[in-house]
């Protein structure tokens, strides 16, 4: 298991790998689109919530 310096660290490449799985990695259920572009073709079937993001010190 990787350890991060703090708290905030692990936040911020938890968030970057993300936005990489959602962005730019290309997946094979999806017709080798990225999330982000199916979503934007709109067949996305799941509804879109915005959560508010945490407050993290």
């Amino acid at each position: 298991m990787h350890e991060y310096a703090s708290p905030k660290e692990a936040y911020r490449q938890l968030a970057d790998y993300i936005r990489f799985y959602n962005f730019q990695r290309p997946h094979q259920a999806l017709d080798y689109l990225t999330p982000a572009q199916r979503f934007a073709e709109g067949r996305c079937s799941v509804p879109l919530q915005i959560a508010p993001q945490p407050v993290i010190y």
